[in-house]
């Protein structure tokens, strides 16, 4: 994996794949697996608000401008 995703800043796949066998290791893996259903559950709720907000409200100058990156921290 190192070859494919290590040359990039900031090695996003690699820290998550070893977040991921940190979690599986410190709590199991069936923990594991109800933390990333819980996880994804979420993800697709705050895409489901984003996508109303969006077809909602025009952009125009009013959008937030960390709007995105909040959404992204609340999905964590």
């Amino acid at each position: 994996m190192r070859v494919h995703f290590g040359g990039h800043p900031f090695p996003i796949a690699l820290e998550s794949v070893r977040f991921d066998f940190e979690y599986v290791r410190q709590h199991g893996f069936e923990a594991f697996c109800r933390m990333a259903d819980e996880y994804l559950s979420e993800v697709e709720h705050l895409t489901g608000e984003a996508r109303t907000a969006f077809e909602i409200e025009p952009l125009g100058d009013g959008f937030p401008q960390f709007w995105l990156y909040e959404l992204d921290m609340a999905s964590t």
